[in-house]
């Protein structure tokens, strides 16, 4: 029964970013209704898992798409404050950012079993933390929540998508240090991003 109630929860939950978009336009947050389709549609989860590629060409590539479309929905709600006045200049700049992220993870989920949801909500507090707090100095808790959704179901959805592989692994169950490295290692995929962002502004992409 419980799971039942957890169904229609985030049925609803995942329909109000829609429902938003048809009132108010794009929005970043639409990325959690796309996380919702993904995580309550196990036959495409086994179908993803099931596809012919190495587990990190699949997961990373997946993260690309994902981050791709997260950042395009970002660009659509006009809100970001750009890194390049060229919108699709800024729009691959931005994915240095989720490719960073990904390949992070991909790095920790490869030795340690992870919950979808730990990744998420390990992804979400680093959000808040890094791009809220210390990037924009933003004490605003609707803001923090919706950082922390958005970014909670950008990493969780490739995930869920090739879990099935990552299964076949034998992995560690994670302890704290390891949720702390975790942490760690996504400021390292931003301060990465960063570099690899002045070093395409050196070469004229900017």
């Amino acid at each position: 029964m419980k799971d039942y109630w957890g169904v229609i929860f985030l049925i609803i939950a995942g329909l109000l970013p829609i429902i938003r978009l048809f009132n108010q336009g794009f929005s970043s947050i639409l990325i959690f209704s796309v996380f919702v389709v993904v995580f309550l549609w196990k036959g495409l989860q086994r179908a993803s898992s099931k596809l012919p590629a190495p587990l990190s060409l699949h997961y990373i590539l997946l993260g690309i798409i994902f981050g791709g479309i997260t950042q395009l929905f970002v660009q659509l709600e006009g809100l970001e404050k750009t890194f390049s006045a060229v919108p699709i200049v800024h729009f691959f700049q931005a994915l240095t950012i989720y490719f960073w992220v990904v390949v992070a993870w991909y790095l920790v989920l490869r030795k340690y079993d992870f919950s979808p949801w730990s990744v998420f909500w390990v992804t979400g507090i680093w959000g808040i933390i890094v791009e809220a707090i210390l990037l924009n100095g933003s004490f605003n808790v609707l803001i923090w929540f919706f950082i922390f959704v958005v970014y909670g179901s950008f990493a969780i959805i490739p995930y869920l998508l090739t879990k099935g592989k990552f299964d076949l692994i034998k992995r560690k169950k994670p302890g704290l240090k390891i949720y702390l490295l975790s942490f760690f290692l996504l400021v390292l995929a931003l301060f990465a991003a960063k570099v690899l962002i002045y070093l395409m502004a050196l070469v004229g992409i900017k």
